[in-house]
């Protein structure tokens, strides 16, 4: 019931920075700002719904890779999804401000924000094919 309150709540978000990217004229490092949070956010959601949606086939303790990784070896993915999440939470890693080795000007585009909403959707494509077996 939380998980999914929660969830309704960061995919409002997920709306408002889809309508700030693409129906005003923020640009620039800004714009980039805004797709970079729109990942980290995407990452965020498909790590609660990969967790939900494995509950009882994988633990918790297992990080958000491993787990997609487990995914694939139980069949409940494919490889270029867990491939796809991969990048995903690579992405996402620019959450972590003091961890980065680079500078994330021009960094995060607009191809990148679209594969981030391509691998949520593919994810919860595939785990509801996988509970409706």
């Amino acid at each position: 019931s939380n998980l999914k309150k929660n969830l309704s709540y960061a995919l409002i978000l997920s709306d408002v920075l889809w309508w700030l990217t693409n129906r005003t004229d923020l640009a620039g490092t800004a714009r980039e700002m805004v797709i970079k949070n729109a990942i980290i956010l995407i990452g965020s959601i498909c790590e609660s719904i990969a967790i939900d949606g494995t509950r009882g086939i994988i633990g918790k303790r297992h990080s958000f890779c491993e787990r997609a990784d487990r995914m694939v070896a139980k069949g409940i993915i494919a490889g270029d999804l867990r491939d796809e999440l991969h990048w995903l939470w690579e992405k996402r890693s620019g959450i972590h401000i003091y961890e980065l080795d680079y500078q994330e000007y021009d960094t995060y585009g607009i191809s990148d924000y679209n594969k981030a909403v391509r691998a949520i959707k593919n994810l919860r494509d595939a785990l509801e094919r996988f509970h409706k077996r």
